[in-house]
């Protein structure tokens, strides 16, 4: 399985140093967050150091204005809720650059999944198995579901949880390849799936693959189902003839050559009928 989702961690150039909060022509102006030669800048002092309240207003302004800069401000202010949130607000990768202890606080981390279910990636691995954390997110991406690991007790035991895999499906029918094999069986779980898109009947179980109902919503969208039905299937004169009608020509042997002909693509020819490359899309966060 492709990963989809890309690493947290983004590179991020260094920003330009925030403005002074004071005139730089004034003679007592202030030391900009950024430092200047020889001085230290307040992102690089010791946990313990105090800022001033001209230092930490002059860099919330510049998180509202920019939330790479989160990345680069001192470590008090990355434990910062209402800071962190601003940043977040504008894009959802801020919380990687958070505080640890915010990262792994589940009310906090809720907040950042309901305005991007993507931000569950940037949280702590542990709150990925929390359900009303998880079920939040898929809400909002399906395929936060391929963050849970089904190695584990309580990564496998979600994966089974048919309400939280049919919201994700909702979401992005996608998230069918990351459920468990007894929800890729269970045929309401795959009706929700096929509904939405007739290329989620690849992920479903093999049992399922002969349901001719199931094959039948899935042909009534595109007859490029019919290559995921068994043999005996592929070869039956009407299933083929709902293929042809979808926008598709299979030969009569059913397995060796499928030619696409819908005139909305162009032509393209697909050997082996179970390799499906052309259509194979890369599901990453952009």
């Amino acid at each position: 399985k492709s990963p989809v989702f890309p690493p947290v961690a983004m590179a991020v150039s260094p920003p330009a140093s925030p403005p002074s909060a004071v005139s730089s022509n004034s003679p007592k102006a202030p030391i900009s967050p950024a430092g200047s030669a020889g001085r230290r800048s307040p992102s690089n002092r010791g946990a313990g150091a105090q800022l001033t309240s001209a230092e930490v207003n002059t860099w919330r302004e510049a998180v509202r204005k920019d939330w790479t800069k989160l990345q680069r401000v001192p470590a008090q202010l990355k434990a910062d809720r209402r800071l962190v949130m601003e940043a977040q607000q504008q894009d959802w990768r801020a919380l990687q650059f958070a505080s640890e202890d915010l990262r792994a606080d589940a009310a906090f981390v809720l907040q950042a999944v309901r305005l991007d279910g993507r931000a569950i990636s940037a949280g702590a691995k542990a709150l990925r198995y929390d359900r009303e954390l998880l079920l939040e997110a898929v809400r909002g991406h399906g395929l936060a579901l391929a963050l849970v690991d089904p190695q584990l007790a309580v990564g496998k035991r979600l994966l089974r949880d048919k309400e939280l895999v049919i919201e994700a499906i909702r979401q992005d029918w996608h998230a069918l390849e990351f459920a468990d094999e007894e929800l890729q069986a269970d045929r309401d779980v795959a009706a929700e799936a096929i509904g939405m898109c007739w290329e989620a009947i690849k992920f479903v179980s093999e049992e399922l693959k002969c349901d001719r109902d199931l094959l039948q919503v899935a042909l009534a969208q595109s007859g490029e189902a019919l290559r995921y039905a068994p043999e005996d299937m592929r070869v039956d004169p009407a299933l083929k003839k709902q293929a042809e009608v979808a926008g598709w020509g299979v030969v009569s042997d059913g397995y060796k050559r499928i030619v696409q002909t819908d005139p909305r693509r162009p032509p393209v020819d697909i050997c082996p009928p179970s390799s499906c490359q052309c259509y194979e899309e890369q599901r990453l966060i952009r």
